[in-house]
């Protein structure tokens, strides 16, 4: 029991850590504590959570492409992995991923909160106003998308 409770621990204060390397911008910071988390089996969903904020927040959305693409497969992706996810990719103005991010919400039947359909708002709004409709930008190539579809 005493081990259970250390381990619950050390991954609120992993959590805490990854919170402020997100705060701070230090993204990189971020995912190494994430790796640690993995390495000895306490990594949650409020882990990569957290670390995908860290990397939105400084607008790492390759990084963050990859961290989505584990969370899905490893863990329960929730709607706060998704509104993570989304935030990085509006802040680089990575339209198609974002759409295609939507696709996978409604395949997994994972519920939009009032932030996606804000932060969708604005990524359009933006779209717009720079006269390229999401549906008229070329697909995203590399190793992250590759990881996502």
């Amino acid at each position: 029991a005493l081990a259970l409770l250390r381990d619950e621990v050390q991954e609120v204060a992993y959590n805490s850590a990854i919170t402020a390397c997100d705060n701070g911008g230090e993204w990189e910071r971020a995912l190494l504590l994430l790796q640690e988390l993995e390495r000895r089996g306490l990594c949650s969903t409020t882990t990569f959570n957290a670390a995908l904020s860290a990397c939105a927040s400084a607008s790492a959305w390759e990084a963050a492409a990859v961290l989505f693409a584990k969370a899905v497969r490893g863990h329960a992706a929730d709607a706060l992995t998704c509104n993570a996810y989304l935030k990085g990719l509006a802040a680089s103005r990575q339209w198609a991923f974002a759409l295609h991010l939507h696709e996978q919400m409604r395949e997994r039947k994972i519920q939009p909160t009032p932030i996606t359909a804000q932060t969708t708002a604005a990524l359009l709004e933006d779209c717009l106003q720079r006269r390229r409709p999401p549906d008229a930008l070329p697909a995203p190539t590399g190793e992250a998308w590759r990881l996502l579809v």
